[in-house]
Order: C-alpha cells, then structure tokens, then sequence
C-alpha cells in the first residue's frame, strides 16, 4: 500500500510543481480535480500519509518525506478501490457533517478570491434569509460565485435527511 501511496503523493505533487503543498489544496486536489476520490476519503488519505510518515505535515503545509523523482508514474495511473474510505468509520452520519461544511469552505476559498470570515458571513447571511441549514446555504454561495461543488450534493442530502 505504501508504494502505490508514493505514487499518488509523487503524482499530486509532480502535478502541482510546487515542493509544499496546503493541506486543502492535497486532499482538494485528489477529489476535486483528479475525482481519486470523495473528499473525506482525501482527507483520510492525507492523515494516512502523515501518519505513516509518507508525508511530512508542518502547519498547514505538507511535503513528501521521499524524492518524488524517484517514482515513476504509469501511463493513465488510478489508485486501486483499497484507498477508498481510508479514514475512520464514522459512529454516525451526522459526525461527518461538519468536515462536508468545512470541504465546502475550502472548495470556496480556493476557487475564489474570498477570505474565510467573509465567507462564512456569507453563508450565515444566506441561510438567515432562505432559512435553509448552513450545508445548503454554502452549495447556494457557491453557485452564485459560479464554483462547481456538485460532489457535495449528496452528503449534503444525506445531511438533511438524517
């Protein structure tokens, strides 16, 4: 498992062209733009990759700890479905539904030039005057600044279904 993991992180960061990476811009990076994976499967990954001391995790920023030039990348690579749900099992859906609204967040603070506080303003504003939960209000803010969170929709829905 670990050198198929070399070869995602190797592939992330070859991609990225940068030597340090936020930690949003990794997991982001694995399920929005590459679609590897759901993004709390991303995230778990990244703690995967910390933990196993692939990964070297200072602040908010994260680098390899191996030479990235030393792996090769297959033609049209994928990672095997044993990545998948890398991080722990929640006891209940609505454990989860916290990190989905800080995915969201992040989603928005990368594809757009908002800072944090004016987005969660934002969100507080919309789901005052729709009156509909923070989830819904944050997918709505992104469709207004035209940002695709369509990954999100169906934990979203699973959210409010619980």
């Amino acid at each position: 498992m670990q050198a198929e993991s070399k070869v995602i992180i190797s592939f992330v960061f070859k991609r990225s062209g940068k030597e340090k990476l936020k930690k949003p811009d990794f997991y982001l990076t694995l399920s929005m733009d590459l679609k590897w994976f759901k993004p709390q499967d991303a995230k778990g990954f990244l703690k995967y990759s910390v933990d196993n001391g692939l990964l070297i995790s200072e602040n908010d920023l994260i680098s390899p700890s191996f030479d990235i030039n030393s792996i090769e990348i297959p033609t049209g690579f994928k990672p095997s479905n044993k990545f998948n749900m890398l991080h722990e099992q929640e006891k209940s859906d609505n454990a989860k539904y916290p990190d989905i609204f800080e995915s969201i967040i992040d989603k928005i603070l990368i594809d757009s030039d908002l800072d944090k506080d004016k987005v969660l303003l934002e969100i507080n504003e919309v789901s005052k005057k729709k009156m509909v939960s923070k989830h819904i209000a944050a997918l709505l803010l992104c469709r207004s600044y035209d940002i695709d969170c369509s990954t999100f929709y169906e934990d979203v829905e699973k959210s409010i279904m619980s």
